[in-house]
């Protein structure tokens, strides 16, 4: 499953198909990638000037947000290393080492903090700052698959669906 976000546009590819969220048209925006054992890549629109900007170099991530109001990419792989970069991919920072090797399916940063689930059927809140610890938000019986989180001005969502299961 590769999760595709284009700014305010969700696209994912899974099983041969790329299905688009929301249509897309502004030709300077970017299209970041998350190739799940070989990092985030970065291109135009039209994937043109595809380029990798972070590398995963030995953990599977499935899900990644875009924080748009600091700039600044967020990703969490199976290890439970919780990181962040640049649109660029440099300045990369660990938010949170979980130590728990697992799942996590999927991730939205929402003004100071962000929102993950895990393979353990968990939905998680923790503070953008380094060190932060993580509170249970809430405990369900299946797996978390997507989150959304909004308020009254507007709508910011994460999808991620796990079609392969």
């Amino acid at each position: 499953m590769t999760t595709i976000i284009y700014q305010n546009y969700i696209l994912w590819k899974g099983d041969g198909y790329l299905r688009l969220y929301r249509p897309a048209q502004p030709s300077g925006y970017r299209i970041y990638i998350v190739e799940q054992i070989k990092g985030i890549l970065k291109s135009r629109f039209d994937f043109s000037e595809l380029q990798t900007i972070v590398n995963f170099t030995s953990s599977f991530v499935e899900c990644m947000d875009i924080d748009t109001e600091d700039e600044r990419l967020y990703w969490i792989n199976i290890d439970g290393d919780m990181k962040s970069s640049n649109y660029d991919g440099s300045d990369v920072k660990i938010i949170l080492s979980t130590r728990v090797k697992t799942k996590y399916y999927a991730i939205d940063v929402f003004g100071s903090y962000i929102y993950y689930a895990d393979v353990n059927n968990q939905l998680l809140m923790v503070k953008k700052t380094q060190g932060s610890t993580p509170i249970v938000l809430y405990n369900d019986t299946s797996v978390i698959g997507s989150i959304f989180v909004f308020n009254s001005a507007g709508i910011y969502l994460t999808i991620y669906n796990n079609l392969s299961r």
